[in-house]
């Protein structure tokens, strides 16, 4: 949609296009979903099962709780101004966003228990992914 009409009909046909947003949200949030599949899958014959989990665990912890620390840290009313002032991606500006996420009732922790939950995916995916035998076992020499 966006190469063949542009930002602004991307924008139209994803907010005024019931039809079309859900087939688009549906495709999109199904090939974000294969995205770990496959990278859990592509890892198994190598690292094992559990490793392999731990490791796709890993990347999925540390890409919740890198930028939501950043988030937290900054704010988030002055990271959703950088990113629009940045990338034009909010086409009616930043006052419906934050009008938006006020009418919505989002509380300023929800991105500290986002930075807290991917700390925790981040961990318990590092523990999966670690070698416990060469843990366990001394070197010897």
């Amino acid at each position: 949609m966006l190469s063949y009409a542009g930002p602004s009909g991307y924008w139209y046909a994803f907010w005024e296009l019931p039809g079309l947003r859900g087939a688009y949200i549906t495709v999109a949030f199904a090939l974000f979903l294969w995205l770990f599949i496959a990278a859990g899958w592509s890892m198994f014959a190598q690292l094992g099962v559990r490793r392999a989990v731990g490791a796709v665990l890993c990347a999925v912890g540390a890409g919740l709780a890198v930028p939501a620390w950043v988030i937290a840290a900054v704010g988030i009313e002055r990271a959703l101004t950088v990113w629009d002032d940045r990338g034009g991606l909010l086409p009616w500006g930043l006052e419906r966003v934050v009008a938006v996420t006020l009418r919505l009732d989002i509380p300023d922790e929800a991105v500290w228990w986002a930075a807290i939950a991917g700390t925790v995916v981040l961990i318990v995916g590092a523990l999966l992914a670690v070698r416990w035998d060469a843990v366990r076992r001394p070197a010897t020499g």
